[in-house]
């Protein structure tokens, strides 16, 4: 969204890249943001506080599987909204709403039926399984397949249909005009021309005399 805002995105798209580069390019850039966050998360806790994480392997596949949903659902909520505070409201609050249904602020264990299966359609819920089978039964790779399936499963929903609103959020960019243009672009009236013998003086100062007024005129303030 601010990328829209300040332009960044009409940059991006008169160099020589093609849209695809510019929506992998943020693709990649919101899934590395998300694993780096989960990785220092994990390698934080177990340095700092002796969490034991289980199989080190295991384990980062889950947090890149996550990453990519995170990632994905970034780039749909980013592509529907235009303003980057509301977006910012929505996400935290929809985060914290799913991350509970999904077992982060309360076990699963301790959940009726009728909400495990609302449970089972966040990501939260199948990390959560995952991380519980490598850390409580010393599961590998192999015993938390079932939930990076659902994991990568959600990432092949959410992936496409966030870049193709990203597609046309980049259309819509081109024809919005950015903040900073705004906020940096003269004034018209130091950019005109008349013919009065009497030049007045402009505000912005003497550069206003090289604006290049033909004929001999003078720029007006």
């Amino acid at each position: 969204i601010q990328s829209r805002e300040l332009g960044v995105t009409r940059r991006q798209l008169s160099a020589p890249v093609s849209s695809v580069q510019v929506i992998g390019g943020e693709t990649l850039g919101r899934f590395g943001i998300a694993f780096g966050q989960g990785i220092y998360m994990v390698v934080g806790t177990a340095v700092l506080f002796g969490v034991d994480w289980g199989d080190p392997f295991a384990t980062t596949c889950v947090v890149a599987a996550f990453a990519a949903v995170s990632a994905s659902a970034a780039m749909v909520l980013g592509s529907l909204m235009d303003n980057a505070n509301a977006a910012n409201g929505v996400g935290i609050g929809l985060g914290l709403v799913v991350a509970a249904l999904g077992g982060s602020m309360l076990p699963l264990e301790l959940f009726s039926d009728g909400l495990m299966k609302v449970s089972a359609l966040t990501p939260h819920h199948w990390a959560y399984e995952a991380y519980s089978e490598i850390q409580r039964r010393g599961g590998t790779i192999s015993d938390v397949l079932p939930q990076l399936g659902v994991l990568l499963a959600m990432t092949a929903v959410l992936l496409p249909l966030g870049a193709w609103l990203l597609r046309r959020s980049l259309s819509r960019a081109l024809s919005i005009r950015p903040q900073w243009e705004h906020s940096t672009e003269p004034s018209a009236s130091f950019l005109s021309c008349d013919s009065s013998p009497h030049p007045s003086v402009s505000p912005i100062g003497p550069a206003a005399s090289s604006v290049g007024c033909a004929h001999g005129q003078s720029p007006t303030g």
